[in-house]
């Protein structure tokens, strides 16, 4: 199913952190994880659209250091990659970043359900 015909562009200019402060939760929860990708693509790959392994490793690192650390190797960050690289293009796009973000929720929803 793809959304993105439905939808309106995006009303929340997610480029300024002062703005992070504007809208509800889950628009500023949608601002900051624009944000945090536009934070760490392009660093290391020159492609502002795009994450390279040391910029994903980044982004694991410093926003998800708890799964970072449950990674446990360099490894298992290069198979994430290539589990989310689903263009083959060696780069995760925001859309492939956004898989990543969105099935860790999923994963966290289902634990917090089982624990009831």
């Amino acid at each position: 199913m793809l959304l993105t015909p439905l939808l309106s562009p995006c009303c929340l200019d997610c480029r300024s952190t002062s703005n992070l402060t504007m809208g509800t939760d889950l628009e500023k929860c949608m601002a900051t994880m624009i944000r945090v990708f536009n934070e760490h693509s392009g660093k290391e790959s020159g492609d502002p659209h795009k994450l390279d392994q040391s910029e994903l490793e980044s982004i694991m690192q410093k926003e998800l250091p708890n799964y970072f650390k449950a990674m446990g190797s360099k490894e298992k960050i290069g198979k994430l990659m290539e589990t989310l690289d689903v263009d083959g293009d060696k780069q995760v796009s925001f859309k492939e970043f956004g898989m990543l973000v969105i099935c860790l929720t999923m994963a966290c929803h289902e634990y917090f359900v089982a624990q009831k």
